[in-house]
């Protein structure tokens, strides 16, 4: 959880960073905005594309792991939270 909460963080400085750097450059901000949004949705979409292609090659077993993983998660942070 203190990986998450540092990695929000630092994406957050870095989102800082950017528009302050953009402020102080006097840049526009519409390009960047279009540039980031459509590299974005790309990589985004790629990424939908590639895991529906994998799972359509793996099927049911691979649904299944990823269920697995998604409790072991779920039990994983419910205990942190219990040790406290």
């Amino acid at each position: 959880m203190a990986t998450f909460l540092v990695l929000a963080v630092a994406t957050s400085i870095d989102a800082l960073a950017v528009g302050v750097t953009f402020a102080v450059l006097d840049t526009p901000i519409l390009w960047p905005a279009v540039t980031i949004g459509a590299v974005t949705f790309a990589l985004s979409a790629a990424g939908v594309l590639i895991g529906s292609a994998f799972g359509r090659v793996s099927g049911r077993k691979v649904e299944i792991l990823g269920g697995v993983i998604l409790i072991a998660l779920g039990l994983r942070i419910l205990l942190d939270h219990i040790a406290f």
